[in-house]
């Protein structure tokens, strides 16, 4: 399972999450494109605010196409350890180690 980013048609500029207008050309037309890992940037853990009262861990994911994606952890990484994503409940992105 994957996530998705998306893509403008007008300039192939990738973007996560949704926009409705690309930053770079202001095109109003994506496409959705699945990214199924990349590499964590930053790793911080928020105690007490995680499943039965234990860590929240949440990392920045740098995909391959480009975009940062923040995303849940089950434990905190080190920066350059590959890491695949899948959709959460909600809106949320979810990591596991790769």
């Amino acid at each position: 399972m994957s996530i998705d980013l998306f893509r403008c048609k007008t300039c192939g500029q990738h973007c996560y999450p949704a926009r409705l207008l690309c930053f770079r050309c202001g095109g109003a037309g994506f496409a959705a494109v699945p990214c199924d890992g990349g590499l964590v940037e930053e790793c911080t853990s928020l105690p007490g605010r995680g499943a039965q009262g234990g860590a929240l861990v949440l990392a920045s994911i740098r995909s391959p196409a480009g975009p940062v994606v923040i995303a849940a952890l089950p434990a905190p990484l080190p920066r350059g350890a590959a890491v695949l994503l899948r959709p959460g409940p909600g809106r949320a992105v979810l990591g596991d180690p790769a």
